[in-house]
């Protein structure tokens, strides 16, 4: 309706779906509890339906309205989601993967993978660099080497994971290796790019941006002049955090990886699927299916499963609370 904030109309409509015909419902918040009190509740109020995933153990920055709806003829009211006591930074959930390469667009091979990231201080710009991160650069070529499970595999991967993070959510000891653990190919500028960010941040130790690129590194879209202009989507070269929660997974990784560059610079890459189902907290049994585009997409669009499980406890006890009351 014209004039009235879109949201507290949302909830005011949630409140009584069918009209006078219908059951009417009470809305309560997860973060703290509190029923929504229709068109008296204050501002504030309204900000508690917005989850923080990673104020509950989400290695990740997600934040989406979620409602928890009770027919207004039960008693029985959800205690609130407990936060967990610090926040989970993504190293912990990814270190234990085993170490995959990027692949190279075109005439990809070990070899020709290596020789393509060397280039990089052969370039005109290579001299523009910082110090610093140029010594970094350099120590990231010497460790360079093409791990023993190459670019990994779409479906299963031989190789044992581990999780520094709830093993007892994420590992299952009957599984003898990693399910869609493959990396993509990209090209050779943006494996330059991807090292040199990666090298960037672990010298910095604050994220990356699009004007932190030597001029002769950055790439040649219109969307990188206006993001130097007016700073909009200066991060669209994003180096993954060792250190703090991730940010948001969303579906847009299925398009390109540039948003979610490894940490380590020896690998040069994005994100696998398993590495972006880990920062989703998809437990390591989990398989998806399709193309590694199609599996990038239900990580993307998927609500965390271990916030999911967290909610369906409170949900499970208020069931069980409207069964005794």
């Amino acid at each position: 309706r014209r004039n009235k904030p879109i949201f507290r109309e949302m909830l005011n409509q949630l409140c009584e779906p069918g009209g006078d015909s219908g059951h009417r419902y009470q809305l309560y918040s997860l973060t703290t509890g509190k029923q929504y009190l229709g068109d008296w509740a204050p501002p504030s109020d309204l900000a508690d339906f917005v989850v923080k995933t990673e104020d509950y153990g989400i290695p990740q920055s997600r934040h989406r309205v979620i409602i928890l709806g009770v027919r207004a003829d039960i008693s029985a009211k959800p205690e609130p989601l407990l936060p967990a006591t610090g926040r989970v930074n993504a190293k912990s959930v990814l270190a234990g993967l085993p170490r995959v390469r990027s692949g190279l667009s075109r005439e990809d091979s070990p070899d020709a993978w290596l020789s393509a990231i060397r280039e990089i201080v052969q370039q005109p710009w290579w001299g523009e660099t910082q110090p610093d991160v140029q010594r970094r650069v350099s120590d990231a070529l010497e460790n360079l080497n093409v791990p023993a499970e190459g670019r990994g595999e779409l479906h299963f991967v031989s190789s044992f994971s581990q999780c520094g993070y709830r093993p007892d959510w994420f590992e299952d000891a009957r599984l003898p290796g990693t399910l869609n653990h493959d990396a993509r190919s990209h090209r050779k500028d943006d494996l330059w790019r991807y090292l040199y960010a990666a090298c960037f941040v672990e010298e910095s130790g604050r994220p990356f941006s699009i004007s932190d690129f030597p001029e002769g590194l950055r790439p040649k879209h219109r969307s990188v002049e206006r993001a130097l202009s007016n700073g909009n989507f200066a991060d669209r070269f994003s180096v993954l955090p060792k250190h703090a929660p991730s940010k948001t997974v969303v579906n847009h990784i299925r398009k390109d990886g540039h948003y979610y560059i490894h940490y380590d610079p020896t690998q040069c890459r994005s994100l696998t699927v398993r590495e972006a189902a880990r920062l989703q907290t998809f437990p390591d049994n989990y398989f998806f299916e399709g193309s590694r585009t199609d599996q990038y997409g239900q990580v993307g669009n998927a609500v965390p499963p271990l916030l999911s499980y967290q909610i369906a406890e409170r949900v499970a006890e208020l069931l069980e609370k409207s069964r005794n009351g």
